[in-house]
């Protein structure tokens, strides 16, 4: 996924997650995802059913939607920045 965004430079990335086998290994490869979205100019959101608030509170985001509106909501926040 890091690799995808450094050759697509997206606007924004999304990851839903619905199952997390081992927490610090999702926590460390996310904020590996994070750090190459931030370094190529995109948003990364996350969602998806197994995203807790405790797991939530340890990882590095730009936002988090509960569903796929909240997801379009904040697309048109970036869509809209670009536009300045």
């Amino acid at each position: 996924l890091v690799t995808e965004i450094a050759e697509n430079r997206p606007r924004l990335f999304w990851i839903s997650t619905s199952y997390v086998p081992d927490e610090d290994q999702y926590v460390d490869d996310v904020a590996q995802i994070f750090e190459a979205a931030k370094d190529h100019g995109a948003a990364l959101a996350v969602g998806g059913a197994a995203l807790t608030e405790s797991l939530r509170k340890r990882m590095k985001f730009h936002a988090y939607c509960d569903t796929l509106a909240h997801l379009e909501t904040f697309a048109s926040t970036i869509r809209g920045n670009s536009q300045n």
